[in-house]
Parts: C-alpha cells; sequence; structure tokens
C-alpha cells in the first residue's frame, strides 16, 4: 500500500533542512537534526526524502519552481517593448535573497552530487515557461527571432554564470556585470527600432537605484 505523501510535513522538512544546512553546511548536517529542527522522527525523514542529497534536489526544484513564477510574471505584463532588462534584473534580485541554497548547490554540495536527480520538473518548467513566452514577444515582433528554447537556455545559463561570479565566488557585487550583460542582450533580443527606448528606461531605472541608495545611506 502506497504512503500517503503529507505536503505539510513535507514543506515543514524542506524549511528545517534549509535552516540546518546553512547552520552547519551540509557536511556538518545530520539527518536527525533535520528531523529534530522539524520536530518529527529521523524515520519520518526518509519516509520523503532518501538522503540529504535528496533534500538539497528538493530545495532547488523549489527555488527554480519560484524563480519561474517571478519571471513569467514580468514577462506576462501588457508592454509593447519587450521587458528584456526587468526580467534579467528580476532573476538576478530573486536569486540574491536565496544565496544560501545557491551556496550549497553549487560550492558545498557540487553540481555533480544532484546528477541522479536530474533533470530537475523546477527547472524544466523554468526553461519552458520562458521559452513559451519569448515564443510569443517574438510572434508580436518584440524579439529578434530565434529558437526559444535555446534562448531560454541561454538567458539562464548567463543569469546563472553572473551569480555565481557575482554573489558565490565574488564581492557580493553583481552590478559589474549586470550593466554589461543587460547592454548584450538588449542589443541582441530587440528589434533595432526599441533599442533606443529600452536604453531610456534603463538609465531611467540605474538612475533611481542610485538615488534609493543615496537616500538609505
Amino acid at each position: 500500500m502506497a504512503r500517503t505523501i503529507d505536503p505539510q510535513r513535507r514543506a515543514d522538512i524542506l524549511q528545517a533542512a534549509r535552516a540546518v544546512f546553512a547552520e552547519q553546511g551540509f557536511v556538518g548536517s545530520r539527518i536527525a537534526d533535520i528531523a529534530t529542527r522539524a520536530g518529527v522522527a529521523t524515520g519520518t525523514v526518509y519516509l520523503y526524502f532518501e538522503s540529504k542529497e535528496a533534500l538539497v534536489a528538493a530545495l532547488v526544484d523549489d527555488l527554480l519552481a519560484r524563480l519561474s513564477v517571478e519571471l513569467c510574471a514580468v514577462l506576462d505584463r501588457p508592454t509593447s517593448v519587450a521587458p528584456v532588462a526587468e526580467t534579467i534584473k528580476a532573476a538576478l534580485a530573486f536569486l540574491a535573497n536565496e544565496r544560501d541554497l545557491l551556496r550549497l548547490q553549487r560550492l558545498d554540495l557540487g553540481l555533480a552530487a544532484l546528477a541522479p536527480y536530474r533533470p530537475l520538473a523546477g527547472h524544466r518548467q523554468l526553461w519552458q515557461e520562458l521559452a513559451t513566452r519569448l515564443a510569443a514577444r517574438m510572434a508580436k515582433g518584440q524579439v529578434r527571432r530565434y529558437d526559444p528554447l535555446t534562448l531560454a537556455a541561454l538567458l539562464i545559463g548567463t543569469v546563472e554564470w553572473v551569480t555565481e561570479m557575482g554573489l558565490l565566488r565574488g564581492d557580493g557585487d553583481i552590478t559589474k556585470y549586470e550593466t554589461t550583460v543587460l547592454q548584450v542582450m538588449n542589443q541582441a533580443l530587440l528589434p533595432d527600432g526599441e533599442l533606443n527606448g529600452a536604453g531610456e528606461r534603463e538609465a531611467a531605472m540605474q538612475a533611481a537605484g542610485m538615488q534609493g541608495r543615496r537616500e538609505s545611506r
């Protein structure tokens, strides 16, 4: 008889795992510690997740699903110009708040350890949702025509690279990469007639960001 999965208990275990991993690191964490934090027996954790690696895979899968929702909300806005810069900025801002999971996945554990759990459903969702929306923008003439799936993969890969170089391996400042990436993507994706408008919007966004930083000091 198949066991019944309690979604709330599964969520509680994942939340506990994230907290324990953040405090103790992947190597230093034990399933027993996670169970204690979640308020369940150690055996209960194993009913949902076979290992610590499976817990990390589930946490990353959830992160990607949430990122997909975040970016689709930007791309679904009824704009006459494709919000390329806005989408990339939203992705980087979102991932900046998930630094503990990124570090856990890419540095503490290593990507190879998650190979048995790939492809993650969240990654497929993000890739396909982005490709669908990019194709819709192409059909409207708002984005240059490329293969939508390949373009979506390139965008995801670029954001991942900026995130790793700026947030994980660098000094935490992604602005040194962000400006150039936005310029390149606008040039590569937006039709010629839309580039000036995109540049003006980007300049306004940068000015607003600088003003906000001044006011916060």
